[in-house]
C-alpha cells in the first residue's frame, strides 16, 4: 500500500473515531438530561439509575481513548513525526486542508468539540442542582434537629417525623 493510501485508510479511521466519540457524548448527554430530570423530580430510584447508567457510559470512554491513542501513534508513524506533537486538527491540516478526509475530520472535531462543551454546561448545572439540593437536605435536617445554621451534623439521629 503506498503510504497516500496508508493516510487515507488512517484518516478514515480517525473519522470513524471521532463519529464514535461524537455518539457517546450525544448518549452522555440523553443521560445526563435523565439525572437531571430525576433531581428535580426528587426521584431517589430514577436518580440512581441515571447516575449508574452515566457512569457505565463514561466507564466505556477508556476504550476509545485506547484506540484514539493507537490511532495517534500510527498517524505519526505514517507521517514521520513524534505522535505527542500530533492533535487532530494537525492531522487534518497534514492531510492537506482542502482534502474531503481533512475536511471530514475537521467538521466532526467542531461537532465533537460544541457536543462536548454541551455536556460540560450540562454537568455543571447538575452539579449546582446538587450543591442545592444538599444545602436544602441539611437546612431541613438543622430545622428538625434544632441545629445552628451552617453547623455539620455529625452522627445519627432519630427524629420522630409524626409530627
Amino acid at each position: 500500500m503506498s503510504p497516500r493510501a496508508d493516510l487515507r485508510a488512517l484518516a478514515q479511521r480517525l473519522q470513524a473515531w471521532l463519529q464514535e466519540e461524537l455518539g457517546a457524548e450525544q448518549r452522555l448527554r440523553g443521560l445526563l438530561q435523565a439525572e437531571e430530570r430525576a433531581i428535580r423530580a426528587a426521584d431517589a430510584a430514577a436518580l440512581a439509575e441515571a447516575a449508574r447508567r452515566v457512569e457505565e457510559e463514561v466507564r466505556g470512554g477508556s476504550a476509545r481513548e485506547r484506540r484514539r491513542a493507537e490511532l495517534v501513534r500510527a498517524f505519526g508513524r505514517a507521517l514521520d513525526v513524534d505522535p505527542r506533537t500530533l492533535s487532530v486538527t494537525s492531522i487534518a491540516l497534514r492531510l492537506g486542508e482542502g482534502t474531503p478526509d481533512a475536511q471530514g475530520i475537521l467538521r466532526l472535531r467542531a461537532e465533537l468539540r460544541s457536543a462536548a462543551a454541551e455536556v460540560a454546561r450540562l454537568g455543571r448545572r447538575i452539579a449546582s442542582l446538587a450543591r442545592y439540593h444538599e444545602g436544602l437536605y441539611v437546612e431541613l435536617m438543622g430545622t428538625l434537629l434544632g441545629t445552628e445554621p451552617g453547623r455539620t451534623i455529625e452522627g445519627g439521629a432519630l427524629i420522630d417525623a409524626r409530627g
